[in-house]
């Protein structure tokens, strides 16, 4: 592969750093480089991200660290990795998002003495979930949804940590007993139309909540019949004591009919009370259909609340501490800073014209697929950036 690597020469020598320490950090020999440099024979280990990170590691303002390669990607002569494919912005996007889940092998934690695969764990106690403070405000919101009543929208990318967030608001409810029954309507195969697979119908909501108020109940036929059972059911239960909330997981699937029914569910009143809260948690594309710009769904817009859930990024080393943990190791003992730099870059963040996608389930698969592969060759800990440009 021949490529001008000039620019980084010059980069390298007007902030006094030296090829040997590129090739260290690169996991290459020195010759390597020197070859790269004065001739542009450029190793495929030399991954644009993986530089890049080094060079920002050092000190290196980030728009040089990105600038001495730009050139070459204007060009068309994209740097390729171990797949074959262009390690430009939007492959490295892709390639996070479409990672697969990286189980620990066993060979894996004992390289790096690591008790219990750390990213594969069930969780068991509230303590096991990582909460930073744009995940607690979203808590406190699902929580203030479930006291006060009304409808409540959580927005996440996948991996984001939505579901595992209403777990443990279940979990919260059951260890203290609070008088709340929290209804869950199975999603599984949930589709927004019948043609891609099951329609999640308000008939459906209905059914759910009457069952879990009342789990010997006979069901109305009609929908007039039906909804003043339903009303009955949660008069019934705020009588004795009890609040009723309704989430529904994975709501960017819901028909349109079906979001727009939810307004008319959440104002089921006796006198000004209100007597169901409902929470519902979706992908991006729920926050779109939610947006003001979606008249044919105005009427739940105006009165949905929503919240997000934000990327790691400045939190990804305490998300991977704390994960790390039950592990009984720290992160150090198996990442060093080039290689957390090298994850960050790869997660887009900080990454000019990227967005970050450096959610827990992407940080995870990406550090596990590190781990394994630093396993498989023998490299001892810690991992460094050179092996996470080889992922």
């Amino acid at each position: 592969m021949q490529l001008s690597a000039a620019p980084l020469a010059a980069l390298l020598q007007q902030h006094r750093l030296t090829s040997r320490a590129l090739a260290l950090a690169l996991g290459l020999a020195p010759s390597s480089i020197s070859h790269w440099l004065r001739q542009g024979r450029r190793p495929r280990a030399a991954d644009t991200a993986v530089v890049a990170a080094w060079l920002i590691a050092q000190g290196v303002p980030a728009e040089a660290a990105w600038a001495w390669d730009a050139g070459q990607k204007e060009a068309g002569s994209g740097v390729h990795s171990r797949s074959g494919q262009s390690s430009d912005d939007d492959d490295t996007e892709d390639n996070t998002m479409l990672m697969r889940r990286q189980p620990l092998g066993q060979a894996t934690r004992a390289w790096f003495q690591l008790t219990c695969d750390p990213f594969s764990r069930d969780l068991e106690r509230l303590e096991d979930v990582f909460a930073p403070p744009d995940a607690r405000y979203v808590t406190q919101s699902m929580w203030s949804a479930v006291r006060d009543g009304g409808l409540l929208a959580v927005v996440g990318e996948s991996g984001a940590g939505k579901t595992t967030l209403l777990d443990a608001l279940e979990e919260r409810i059951v260890q203290t007993a609070e008088p709340v029954v929290l209804v869950r309507p199975a999603v599984a195969g949930m589709e927004a139309s019948e043609g891609r697979g099951q329609v999640l119908r308000v008939a459906h909501l209905q059914e759910a909540l009457i069952h879990a108020l009342d789990p010997a109940a006979r069901l109305r036929q009609s929908p007039q019949a039906r909804a003043e059972q339903l009303r009955r059911a949660l008069i019934g239960a705020r009588e004795a004591g009890q609040r009723v909330c309704l989430a529904i997981d994975e709501a960017h699937a819901m028909p349109q009919s079906t979001l727009r029914h939810l307004k008319r569910l959440s104002e089921i009143k006796r006198g000004l009370t209100r007597l169901l809260s409902i929470i519902i948690l979706g992908q991006p594309e729920l926050g779109v259909r939610l947006s003001e710009r979606a008249p044919e769904l105005r009427e739940v817009v105006q009165r949905c609340a929503v919240v997000t859930l934000d990327p790691l990024d400045d939190r990804l080393e305490a998300y991977y501490q704390h994960k790390l943990k039950p592990a009984g190791v720290d992160l150090g003992a198996i990442a060093d800073r080039g290689a957390l730099d090298a994850i960050r870059t790869k997660l887009g963040m900080g990454v000019k014209n990227q967005r970050s996608h450096a959610y827990p389930l992407a940080a995870g698969n990406l550090l596990a697929a590190c781990l394994n592969l630093a396993a498989d060759i023998g490299q001892p800990a810690p991992i460094t950036a050179a092996t996470v440009g080889r992922i």
